[in-house]
């Protein structure tokens, strides 16, 4: 696929359609400066909508380039025929292919292919190129992650949740799992200790006939979490 350059107003892009996103990390203020000093050195990718132009990848970049108040932004045009498959492979391969993605990302990118893709049987090939997980069992789980709420999404993000952990909360209710996403955040638990607390609500839930949530939200367990006198080992 032949790209075009071209210098584009900033006001013609539109920075809420999210279709093509993959990468996670909202900031761009890491950016800002790089670009302030040394210019726009990978210029962003888009194809032409019907009013504007539709992002594929640069958002931060974009972003970034709009707090500098530019009006004019360079960029690499796709040709408008290109089909929606065509444009998430441009999409994905330009976060895969240049650094690591993390889970989250991993889950966008399968996602984005696994909806346009026109022949499903090549999943797990075209995924093998752009560098994802090819196992379809791994791809599965990945792809699930789509399914959960912002909160478990944001705690996989930040290490504190595994992806098996994080796909047991998603079989709970959604303000439940969130609740045990919360505590096992302030707590700063294993992965170990995380099953056992998750195991011990249940049974206290089953004993008691009450919901997990209440248990969690019972005055004791409550105090105790937010007690300035206990460490955390003691919580």
């Amino acid at each position: 696929m032949e790209f075009r350059d071209k210098e584009t107003s900033l006001a013609l892009i539109d920075p809420s359609d999210r279709t093509f996103r993959i990468t996670t990390k909202e900031s761009s203020d890491d950016l800002t400066d790089s670009i302030r000093r040394v210019g726009l050195l990978n210029p962003p990718v888009l194809i032409k909508a019907k009013a504007g132009f539709t992002i594929l990848s640069g958002f931060r970049r974009i972003a970034a380039c709009g707090k500098l108040n530019r009006s004019v932004i360079h960029a690499r045009i796709v040709p408008s025929q290109a089909t929606t498959y065509q444009c998430a492979l441009v999409a994905i391969g330009s976060n895969a292919l240049e650094r690591p993605l993390n889970l989250v990302e991993q889950s966008r990118a399968l996602c984005l292919l696994s909806k346009h893709c026109p022949n499903e049987g090549r999943l797990h090939k075209i995924a093998s190129a752009l560098g994802l997980p090819t196992n379809p069992a791994i791809i599965n789980k990945l792809m699930s992650i789509e399914m959960l709420t912002p909160v478990i999404v944001r705690e996989i993000l930040s290490g504190t949740l595994t992806l098996a952990m994080a796909l047991e909360l998603g079989q709970l209710d959604r303000d439940t799992g969130d609740a045990f996403a919360a505590l096992f955040r302030d707590l700063r638990l294993s992965l170990n200790k995380q099953r056992e607390i998750l195991t011990l609500v249940s049974e206290i839930a089953k004993r008691e006939d009450v919901s997990m949530l209440a248990v969690l939200s019972d005055n004791t367990v409550s105090g105790a979490r937010l007690s300035r006198d206990l460490d955390r080992t003691q919580k």
